[in-house]
């Protein structure tokens, strides 16, 4: 039997720490798993920061300062990653290589993506060096959460999941609660004034307005390759 490949868990927002590189030793400026480590001023990007790009970086407005991506937060992605790790694996087999993508949710994401893209082929070499893996593995599974998800959508839109001789190192892509959809994301605001919220057949016009888009999701999946 095949084994699982590994898996790599992509966070949503906010869901990594952040630290500023600048004092020594470094100090926390956002970590969600701690009280009060919320410095909201200091991870500000600067208004006037260089456009980015796949390989440039916004910059923060509050200076002299480096604020970079540290880790991701245990006490909201702990359990999951424990449960990948553990439940995905055959009984008597290791426990499945289930990896994090700490990333900084503050950058454009087509920074994040060529992160991830690199991260993918990472986790793969080190994978073939495991004993049990006998350099057999070919690609990740990828988990996204929130915002993860379109950092994935990013990686796999842009072709940084593929080798040089055009093979995909992506077998399989999860996500969970990614808002993809516009119209996910309108009405499940808490505003009392949206567009059909009264009309008589508002529920069966955007049922079929969300089947069209998922359907033509599927089959632009389809025609990359991706399913």
């Amino acid at each position: 039997m095949a084994l699982q490949p590994p898996v790599i868990l992509i966070h949503g927002i906010t869901g990594s720490v952040l630290r500023d590189e600048y004092p020594l030793p470094p100090e926390a400026v956002w970590d969600p798993g701690v009280f009060g480590v919320e410095a909201f001023e200091r991870i500000a990007v600067h208004p006037e920061s260089p456009a980015p790009t796949p390989e440039k970086r916004l910059y923060e407005a509050q200076g002299p300062s480096r604020v970079t991506v540290s880790h991701g937060v245990r006490v909201i992605y702990g359990e999951l990653i424990d449960l990948l790790r553990h439940d995905l694996s055959e009984k008597g087999e290791p426990p499945v290589p289930a990896h994090i993508l700490a990333y900084d949710w503050r950058q454009d994401n087509r920074v994040n993506a060529a992160q991830l893209g690199e991260f993918i082929a990472e986790v793969i070499e080190r994978t073939n060096l495991l004993p049990h893996y006998a350099g057999q593995c070919r690609a990740v599974d990828l988990v996204g959460h929130s915002m993860g998800g379109l950092v994935i959508a990013t990686c796999l839109a842009a072709g940084r999941h593929m080798t040089r001789a055009g093979t995909s190192r992506v077998r399989r892509v999860v996500t969970l609660g990614t808002p993809f959809l516009l119209i996910t994301g309108f009405y499940g605001m808490n505003f009392v004034h949206l567009p059909w919220l009264r009309a008589p057949h508002a529920f069966r016009n955007i049922s079929i307005l969300m089947g069209a888009t998922t359907i033509l999701m599927l089959l632009w999946f389809k025609r990359k390759g991706w399913l």
